[in-house]
């Protein structure tokens, strides 16, 4: 995520760049500092259908075998009703420091928050584990991919064995074995031709990678879109811009796909400055409604964007620009009513 205003600029001079002969890259998201403005990215099919690709051991305990009766017997349904999110609070533990902090992926299991870290001129991707999900993490540690130039919004795979990230080329995907294993080096991912494309957030049966375009013909804006593939060991085949959530004068980005496919969060600065939003859906082959603002309950009128969303769908980890800088944060909600 970053400065919707700073990628104008960096858009500016990719201008001066291709003048001059060169290969320009233009992120929407340029290299982000401690003082950037506005922020950007996320994971997740109904678990009555969570695909094959996603193993039971990876879902959270209580949705591995639910019980039938019982007030632990709803773990296992899908909920139809949420409540409005609360207690919004700055991450507590190591992962938050005096400089950026951004671009959050929490695990399936919710045991690994993938995320982003800005010491110096670029970010560099950033680990950091917990034995249960009631335990803070642990100190993260630096990924051994990293380059020293800039990759950041990490999404990792509800399966845990693939890793999507950016860097100034666009979205490049790493593989492991098994969790326990090194990722590979990492590989470009072709979606909109042409265009730089970022923030990416799989679904739940890796079968579907929403993402941001920055389209040069609106000046650099972002635009949401998402690409697709029939198994996880084919290429992505991109299927163009969210129509009914391509308005003109939006700058949208950073999508993080519930884990039913059903809430599709995003960060927009339709109302000036960085806000959550989100569109809902009835059933994943349907049209995303209208999309609306997420109420936080952050004080201040502080930006924010890098929505992810948890598995169980009731933590939401986000970047909040706070005291000078971006840190991640988190706000929950539970579940009214369920199917």
């Amino acid at each position: 995520m970053g400065s919707w205003y700073s990628g104008v600029m960096r858009g500016l001079l990719a201008l001066v760049f291709i003048a001059a002969g060169c290969h320009a890259i233009l992120p929407l998201s340029p290299n982000r500092g401690a003082d950037d403005g506005p922020a950007h990215d996320g994971p997740r099919a109904p678990e009555q259908r969570v695909a094959d690709s996603v193993a039971v051991s990876d879902l959270p305990a209580d949705r591995r075998n639910p019980p039938t009766d019982g007030p632990a017997a709803d773990a296992g349904r899908v909920c139809a009703s949420w409540s409005p999110f609360s207690g919004a609070a700055k991450l507590q533990g190591p992962v938050n420091t005096n400089v950026t902090e951004w671009s959050p992926s929490i695990s399936t299991d919710g045991l690994a928050l993938y995320f982003a870290r800005v010491e110096g001129t670029y970010d560099d991707v950033l680990v950091a584990t917990r034995k249960t999900t009631s335990d803070p993490f642990g100190a993260p540690s630096k990924l051994a991919f990293n380059t020293g130039a800039r990759e950041t919004d990490p999404e990792i795979s509800a399966n845990n064995l693939e890793l999507f990230i950016v860097d100034n080329v666009g979205v490049k995907r790493l593989t492991r074995p098994t969790p326990a294993d090194a990722f590979t080096a990492p590989q470009p991912v072709a979606l909109v031709s042409s265009d730089w494309n970022g923030g990416p957030s799989l679904s739940a049966d890796g079968l579907t990678l929403y993402h941001h375009v920055c389209t040069q013909s609106v000046g650099c804006a972002g635009k949401l879109a998402r690409a697709t593939r029939s198994s996880l060991a084919a290429p992505f085949v991109t299927q163009g811009l969210i129509k009914e959530l391509d308005v003109s004068a939006a700058l949208d980005g950073w999508p993080s796909i519930s884990f039913d496919g059903l809430e599709l969060f995003f960060e927009t600065e339709r109302n000036g400055q960085g806000e959550i939003y989100v569109a809902r859906r009835a059933s994943t082959a349907d049209a995303f409604q209208s999309p609306e603002k997420v109420p936080l309950g952050i004080g201040g009128a502080l930006p924010e964007g890098d929505p992810d969303l948890s598995a169980d769908g009731e933590t939401l980890y986000l970047s909040v620009h706070d005291s000078g800088s971006w840190n991640i944060w988190v706000a929950t909600r539970t579940c009214l009513a369920f199917r």
